[in-house]
């Protein structure tokens, strides 16, 4: 008699056990799929960023030369906006519970989580590239594109990033030919003729300063050992304060390299919580008959 209320007493507590891990088990699974429901607005939201912004790679992608840029971005925007549809659909899928749901939930799910993967990858391959591939591009979209005719949108984008980053040119110091002085040095806008005399754009200057001196179209005997009137290096002083002088390279390389970074890390931070989701998810999907 004693043995049996034993073991109906035992019964009992094994299935309030295993009744807790259930609870446990659900709430955790509940967690997961509101915290990837926000995972996806926030990955949305930083590709919209990343491709819209004022200098995203909608406005410098043309320049900056690397379609690794680009394609992140978007790749953000469509895993975001799928992120969000498929986790309503597996919430769904999983409350009322619906297995046909829940198996469109786990293919779709599979496929994200290996794309952002891939997206991270990218990111930070990015980043690794930026040195190799966006000076270069850089200093031939400046002396290819720029002020020249059918390349106005390059021309914007250059005088927007020169005004807001105070620089001038691709890369380099005061000293180099590749930043204020490669415009006149080897840009078709200066060799044919599309200048108008002026030695740099004026995006190249302080709004505050001598905008015509800054461009080299006031001449003076006081004026022509400064730059732009001289070729570097710069060894006279005082000079031409009111001229940017160093190369937008060395400006936008710590901007997109965050960028970079902030793009891999999220992807592959998201994608482990995906794969950590499906896997639970499954245990599920096993479960319904």
């Amino acid at each position: 008699m004693w043995s049996k209320e034993i073991d109906e007493l035992g019964m009992i507590n094994q299935s309030e056990k295993g009744s807790t891990c259930s609870r446990i088990f659900k709430i955790l699974l509940i967690t997961f799929m509101a915290g990837l429901l926000v995972g996806g607005i926030a990955v949305l939201g930083i590709g919209i960023w990343a491709h819209e912004s004022e200098y995203g790679s909608k406005a410098v992608g043309g320049l900056i030369g690397v379609a690794l840029y680009s394609i992140d971005s978007t790749l953000f925007i469509a895993c975001g906006s799928v992120t969000i549809f498929i986790m309503a659909v597996g919430l769904v899928g999983y409350l009322l519970p619906q297995k046909c749901l829940l198996g469109l939930h786990l293919c779709v799910m599979t496929f994200l989580a290996f794309t952002l993967f891939a997206a991270g990858i990218l990111g930070y391959v990015f980043v690794g590239e930026l040195e190799d591939t966006v000076r270069g591009s850089l200093k031939k979209s400046v002396t290819e594109n720029y002020g020249t005719p059918g390349k106005d949108s390059i021309t914007r984008a250059w005088d927007d990033i020169q005004q807001s980053f105070d620089c001038c040119g691709a890369s380099g110091g005061a000293n180099t030919t590749t930043s204020w002085y490669l415009y006149q040095h080897e840009s078709f806008w200066f060799k044919d003729g599309y200048n108008k005399n002026a030695s740099v754009p004026q995006s190249c200057c302080q709004s505050d300063g001598n905008v015509q001196q800054c461009m080299g179209l006031l001449l003076s005997n006081e004026t022509k050992s400064w730059p732009p009137y001289h070729a570097p290096p710069v060894t006279t002083y005082p000079t031409n304060y009111t001229l940017y002088m160093e190369g937008c390279y060395d400006k936008l390389e710590k901007y997109l390299e965050q960028n970079g970074i902030l793009i891999g890390t999220t992807a592959v931070v998201i994608g482990v919580f995906m794969i950590i989701e499906i896997a639970m998810t499954i245990f599920v999907y096993r479960s319904l008959h």
